[in-house]
């Protein structure tokens, strides 16, 4: 995550990062990137968190969304600095009851 990354977006990537399959990820960069010299890769990360409830309680859909991309290019207080590959959007959609 980059350091700028909201902390509702921080959070629910902890929760969901075991469910990834990095190692598949890993694979398909060393392939499909097999002939690049590059070796620096972002993945833009979407969360829109809507939220779900009854009658009045009904709170108003909530998005959290990462437009800018300068946003992605700091990591542990460093900017990034030489090629980067950006690769597609990963886009999450959740749903949250509201008491």
């Amino acid at each position: 995550m980059s350091d700028s990354a909201d902390s509702t977006l921080k959070a629910q990537f902890v929760k969901v990062k075991d469910k990834l399959n990095s190692k598949f990820l890993s694979n398909y960069l060393r392939y499909d990137y097999r002939s690049s010299s590059i070796h620096t890769f972002v993945i833009p990360f979407s969360l829109s968190i809507h939220s779900i409830g009854t009658g009045e309680r009904q709170a108003p859909v909530q998005a959290i969304e990462i437009n800018d991309v300068r946003k992605y290019t700091q990591f542990d207080g460093k900017e990034l600095t030489g090629e980067v590959i950006f690769l597609p959007q990963i886009f999450r959609e959740q749903s949250v009851a509201q008491r």
